[in-house]
Formats: structure tokens, sequence, C-alpha cells
């Protein structure tokens, strides 16, 4: 888990609240701190499950082998 991890999801969480509203986020970094967060997917509100750097470790390294996702803005 990386700074740039957990900013990707909290920016992530804004821009997909923001395109549904009253939808919720389950994030890997929000359940690594808190992982009640993942009780979300029992509620009745949408719910956007991500993962914003995948495969973090080669992202931290500055290797090519990750992805990215990105809202539209």
């Amino acid at each position: 888990m990386t700074d740039a991890d957990r900013l990707a999801e909290q920016q992530l969480t804004k821009a997909l609240g923001a395109l549904l509203p009253g939808s919720v986020v389950v994030g890997e970094e929000a359940v690594h701190a808190n992982p009640t967060v993942y009780e979300a997917i029992r509620g009745d509100a949408p719910v956007w499950i991500g993962d914003p750097a995948d495969v973090t470790r080669q992202f931290d390294h500055g290797d090519t082998g990750f992805c990215t996702l990105k809202p539209r803005s």
C-alpha cells in the first residue's frame, strides 16, 4: 500500500459517489484500514468495488506491469 493507492482511492470514491449519488465504494485500501467497510456489499445501495492501482509493487518500483483506473471528468 502506498500514498498513491490511498489518494487514488479517495479521489475515485469522491468521483464515483458524485457519478451515482447514494452509491458506496468498497476499495482495497479502505477495507485494509477498516475491514467493516466490506459490509457495504450487503446493503441496498449500489456498490463500486475497486483497486485503483492494481499490482502496487510494480507501480511503486517504476515497473510497467501495473494498471490504473481513472473516472471520466
